[in-house]
């Protein structure tokens, strides 16, 4: 649900080309908004996101991470006591609590929620917050992000769930996207949903208005990604069905309030193994443009296409088919949008991706 996404000091301006914030530049554009017409139907306007001034990264090696149940069941049940516990093998463990939490673990997951999250907070946020949706929509809170709530200040609140989560031997990448729900937010939205007819509980579809709301109900909703060596997991779908080479999305969804975790799923998060090669140089941004560039040179493009996110991640490559190791290849990754004129005069949106390895300018399929 999170949306994606060198090595010249600067590149010169051709002619008829608009590139806005230059100043400051590091080596790998970090931090420059490009926006520009690239060729027929194909344009570029996109901020640059890349850790500052990082010119060189490692390859690295990683494994899924083994969730140890006792330690992720001291981490979310330690103040409740658990009521049933139903082990199913290898697909998973069930453990439900005398004060309404329940927890799943298995499969790479972690799925948790308490009792006032699942009945009430849940039905607010879930139509946001589908597990690796790869664009959600999360506008409607934009005015809530990183404020103070009374119970915790917000940074304070992310370095708890960092903690937490580092117990369970996840690396978590530095930024975190937190919106802070206040209970007035809370009841507002609630109420509007209503309204409309929309607010239905995503286990069972019914609809339960909260009988008041309160300070208690202050919480922070974050949205986490892994990362190793300051630079973030690519956290969407990519890969090939037809090759197998399909590799999952990884993600952290949080909510997180005065009684610690309300909520916690998580998918497809790794461990470091070893360094398979050290400090390799990049391209830069701009060079892995041309690469983009270059791919769509070869479509006839018939709907306005758009560049509209550039990032540099690691992203996850198998191993000889094998789901037991990934290389983690240093990436830029850009989101694709692309407004399709229907026969009906309609128009929609599609997105896509491209992938392009930074160390050698090759995609990533």
């Amino acid at each position: 649900m999170i949306l994606i996404l060198g090595a010249t000091a600067c590149n010169k301006q051709k002619i008829g080309e608009s590139v806005n914030n230059t100043n400051s530049l590091s080596v790998n554009n970090s931090g420059q908004h490009i926006q520009r017409q690239l060729d027929t139907n194909l344009s570029v306007d996109a901020d640059v996101i890349a850790p500052t001034g990082i010119n060189k990264v490692n390859m690295l090696r990683v494994s899924p991470v083994t969730l140890v149940n006792k330690t992720v069941e001291t981490l979310l049940l330690a103040n409740s006591s658990i009521s049933q516990k139903q082990d199913n093998g290898d697909n998973g463990t069930v453990c439900q609590t005398a004060d309404g939490k329940e927890l799943y673990i298995g499969m790479g997951q972690v799925n948790f929620q308490t009792g006032k999250f699942r009945t009430y907070i849940h039905q607010i946020l879930y139509k946001d917050i589908i597990p690796g949706d790869a664009f959600f929509n999360f506008n409607r809170f934009s005015k809530n992000r990183d404020l103070d709530l009374p119970f915790m200040p917000h940074q304070q609140a992310v370095d708890e769930v960092k903690r937490g989560l580092l117990s369970l031997g996840i690396s978590v990448y530095d930024k975190v996207e937190t919106y802070s729900l206040d209970y007035q937010t809370l009841q507002t939205q609630e109420k509007t949903l209503n309204d409309k007819g929309e607010l239905t509980s995503p286990k069972d579809g019914s609809t339960i208005l909260k009988d008041g709301w309160n300070k208690e109900d202050n919480c922070y909703f974050m949205i986490l990604r892994s990362g190793f060596d300051n630079l973030p997991i690519y956290p969407l779908d990519h890969g090939s069905v037809e090759a197998n080479t399909i590799v999952p999305s990884a993600y952290i969804y949080v909510c997180y309030s005065q009684k610690g975790f309300e909520y916690l799923t998580m998918a497809n998060q790794y461990q470091k193994m070893s360094t398979d090669q050290e400090g390799l140089n990049l391209i830069s941004a701009e060079e892995a443009l041309a690469v983009v560039k270059r791919k769509y040179g070869n479509i006839i493009l018939t709907d306005p296409t758009t560049i509209t996110g550039i990032e540099l991640n690691y992203v996850r490559t198998l191993i000889n088919q094998s789901r037991d190791e990934f290389q983690m290849v240093p990436a830029w990754c850009f989101e694709v949008t692309e407004i399709r004129a229907m026969g009906d005069g309609s128009k929609v949106t599609a997105h896509s991706r491209v992938i392009i390895d930074a160390t050698n300018g090759g995609e990533i399929l």
